[in-house]
This record gives C-alpha cells, sequence and structure tokens, in this order.
C-alpha cells in the first residue's frame, strides 16, 4: 500500500463515518455506542497487527494527518457544550466534570494497578499508557445520546441531562492530554518543565483564539472570515507542533475560545 491509497482510504472511511452520523443522512438507531470502532479498525489494520499500513507509510502521511487531526479538535472546540436545544449552561459543566473525571480516574488506577500483572514489560510506560486509556475511555460521544432520542423517541429532563454533560465533559480528556504532552511529548522547550510546557500549550491555544475572535469582530465577507479561521488555525498547527506542544489540545482550546 502507498501513501495515495492510504489517504484516499482515510477520506473514504471519514465520508462513511460522517455518512452514519451527520445530519439528516445519519442512520436512525445505529446503536454505535461511540467511536471506539474506528479505533479498534486502526490497531488491527496497523504496524503492530496485521501490518495493512506500516509505519513508514504513516509517517510519510503524517503532515496531512496532523493538520485533519487538528482541524477536527478545532470542529470539535466550536461545537463544545453545544447541543440542538442551545448552549450548555455552567451548572451543567460543573455536573460533568466530576461525572468524567471519576470515569477518567477508575480506568488509570485499573490499568496502573492491573498493568505489572498483565505485562510486565511496560511497566516502565505505566503513568504514559494510563493516562493515555483514561482519557480515551473517559469520554461519551454525543452521538450516543442522539441515537437514544432516535432509537427509543426519549424524551425528558434526564435524556436532556445525559445530553448536556456528554457534550460539556470533553474538557476533562482535553486536561489529561495536556498533562500527557506535557510529561511525555517531545517539547522542544523541556527545560520548561511539565507545568511549564501545560501551560504554554493552554496559553497558545487560548491566545490565538482570542485573536481570531479579535479579527472576525471587523467586517469581512464570509469568504475573508473563512481565510482568517483557515490563516490562524494554521499558523496554531505550525506553531505548536514546531515547538514540540499538544497540536490537538491547541486548535480545540482555539475553537471553543473563539465562540466564546
Amino acid at each position: 500500500m502507498n501513501s495515495l491509497l492510504l489517504l484516499m482510504g482515510l477520506l473514504l472511511v471519514a465520508y462513511l463515518g460522517s455518512f452514519l452520523v451527520g445530519g439528516e443522512r445519519s442512520v436512525a438507531g445505529v446503536g454505535l455506542p461511540s467511536s471506539v470502532e474506528w479505533v479498534v479498525l486502526g490497531v488491527v489494520v496497523g504496524p503492530q497487527a496485521l501490518g495493512v499500513v506500516s509505519s513508514s507509510l504513516i509517517d510519510a502521511v503524517q503532515s496531512v494527518v496532523t493538520v485533519a487531526l487538528a482541524w477536527l479538535m478545532l470542529t470539535a472546540g466550536v461545537q463544545y457544550a453545544a447541543t440542538s436545544r442551545g448552549r450548555v449552561g455552567l451548572r451543567r459543566v460543573v455536573i460533568a466534570l466530576p461525572w468524567t473525571g471519576l470515569t477518567a480516574a477508575s480506568v488509570f488506577a485499573a490499568i496502573w494497578f492491573a498493568l505489572p500483572r498483565v505485562a510486565p514489560n511496560l511497566v516502565p510506560h505505566r503513568l504514559v499508557l494510563s493516562l493515555a486509556l483514561a482519557s480515551v475511555s473517559s469520554e461519551t460521544t454525543r452521538h450516543a445520546m442522539r441515537w437514544v432520542r432516535e432509537r427509543y423517541a426519549a424524551r425528558g429532563p434526564l435524556i436532556d441531562l445525559l445530553e448536556d454533560i456528554a457534550c460539556a465533559e470533553d474538557i476533562v480528556p482535553i486536561g489529561i492530554l495536556v498533562a500527557l504532552f506535557a510529561i511525555a511529548g517531545h517539547s522542544k522547550v523541556p527545560w520548561l518543565g511539565p507545568g511549564g510546557i501545560a501551560s504554554v500549550t493552554v496559553s497558545l491555544g487560548v491566545v490565538l483564539g482570542v485573536l481570531c475572535a479579535l479579527l472576525l469582530g471587523r467586517e469581512f465577507r464570509l469568504r475573508e472570515s473563512w481565510g482568517t479561521v483557515l490563516g490562524i488555525s494554521l499558523l496554531a498547527i505550525g506553531v505548536s507542533a514546531t515547538v514540540g506542544l499538544a497540536y490537538v489540545v491547541v486548535s480545540f482550546l482555539l475553537g471553543a475560545v473563539l465562540v466564546l
């Protein structure tokens, strides 16, 4: 498989995923609980399993994947704490954080204590693995609540609360990603330490989000506004990737602050 075929395959998978969950074309009642099926697919076809996609091939398309992931996170930031009923209130956001934090802490503890018994050779990487799996496992996709509404015609305060929590809990896995990149990332400013690297990451996303909002506050045509968002997002990707920061976090914060 060459890099062109891999890119075409990724585009096809992305289209199928958007077809399943996007807009009026969504398949009602499919019942997919989250996006973990795509993660499993990646593990199966990746270099550590069937080897359909080799490590060298992944390196060849790394820049494209970096930009794609950053733009996806920018979209997630723009849609943060937003439902079809409007923006999630601060009270619901406060409820969602300990809910998700407890889930993440439970997964972290389970991996931390089970790893020496299950895979002793991975113990030196126990902290990184525990944080990564806690981040992945603490998120509930908003599509799950929409599928519940479609399949069971659920209405009422309980489903509204669960939907708000699902849309407002993204900040917990994002926070774990900040810590993960600060501890195990390949930062070009290691002398800052994990705390300093995390602070720079968050500050960069917030500052660029404010800058983009200020630029969009002027009287622009739609085409010029898209150019501004595109330019600021590419600046965020370039600076964070060059310095070795968590570009996915920077992009998410850029989108969230821009909407605010």
